[in-house]
């Protein structure tokens, strides 16, 4: 987990600021919010929970189908990302879920509308126009 540590970072900021450290901690300890690297994916199910898969533009066709494998009962889940920022060369998994599954029965697909960037500050809105 101390490896694994400065990834969870922005998250358990975003936690933090939502439900409250004491909370988060409490979440954590009691295994409530868990977080797994994809390398320890393989032979787990998803159960009555949110599960969210962050970046997945820099997934591999292979690791998206074994995340989506891991879907069990009474799951909400998300894979989000940016297909203009994926850092691996080649088609990505979520570029390949999107292709495929969009248009099944309760699988959405939500494109933002173009220039709508996650802005932190809102002179980053006017870089952006001009990058």
């Amino acid at each position: 987990m101390d490896k694994f540590a400065p990834y969870l970072e922005p998250y358990l900021e975003l936690f933090n600021d939502v439900l409250g450290a004491s909370n988060v901690e409490g979440m954590l300890a009691s295994g409530k919010i868990v977080a797994k690297p994809f390398e320890y994916m393989r032979g787990i199910t998803f159960r009555n929970s949110y599960v969210l898969l962050s970046e997945a533009q820099n997934t591999t066709v292979e690791e998206m189908r074994t995340f989506i494998g891991r879907i069990g009962e009474g799951n909400k889940v998300i894979a989000e990302g940016d297909t203009n920022q994926k850092d691996i060369s080649e088609y990505s998994g979520l570029e390949h879920a999107i292709s495929r599954l969009e248009g099944i029965p309760n699988i959405g697909v939500y494109t933002f509308p173009p220039n709508a960037e996650c802005v932190r500050n809102p002179l980053i809105t006017e870089i952006m126009k001009v990058w």
